[in-house]
């Protein structure tokens, strides 16, 4: 997985084998689950854990996979609304605003958006 840039637009990625194989742990969880769909669903579980076609599926292994966490955290992710404010220079580290008067710069948006 690749970290985005600063200003990265979503706060996290999703890593979509360990979404798949997540997946497939917890179909596996149904018991009327019908006996073909059981062996592709462990098929997926067990090509993602490195196991051969012939290894059993411990409940351990089964449930460690159903637990995988999919989303990682985005390096330079920067919410819309924390970009709106710097832009409009009413935060203490808005850029061309060292002056120091950061109190006045929200004054002067709070009024003029009244």
């Amino acid at each position: 997985l690749d970290s985005a840039a600063k200003g990265a637009p979503c706060p996290f990625v999703i890593d979509q084998d360990k979404l798949r194989a997540r997946g497939a742990a917890v179909a596996l969880l149904h018991p009327k689950l019908p006996a073909e769909v059981r062996l592709a669903k462990e098929a997926i579980v067990r090509s993602y854990l490195g196991k051969s076609e012939e290894d059993l599926l411990t409940e351990e292994e089964l449930e460690g996979v159903r637990n995988t966490v999919t989303r990682t955290v985005v390096d330079g992710y920067v919410p819309p609304e924390v970009t709106c404010m710097r832009r409009l220079g009413i935060t203490a580290d808005s850029e061309g605003h060292d002056d120091g008067s950061l109190e006045q710069r929200c004054l002067e948006f709070v009024i003029g958006w009244r």
